[in-house]
């Protein structure tokens, strides 16, 4: 059985933790993200819709 890893990046420093007891408050965290996340159509329609509506100008300020 593989053992858990957490491994994160920062722009100057670093650290992994492993062992379920170390990475346990990061799984729960991985878990709650992924049942709130969009399913991929869903993903996909409001990407689009966010691009469509950024790009069409609905979002730009008129320069004064």
């Amino acid at each position: 059985m593989l053992q858990e890893v957490v491994s994160t990046e920062h722009m100057r420093t670093g650290f992994t933790l492993e062992g379920e007891r170390e990475t346990y408050l990061h799984r729960i965290a991985f878990q709650m993200l992924a049942d709130a996340a969009l399913d991929p159509a869903a993903s996909r329609a409001l990407i689009l819709e966010t691009a469509q509506s950024h790009w069409s100008g609905a979002n730009r300020h008129a320069s004064a």
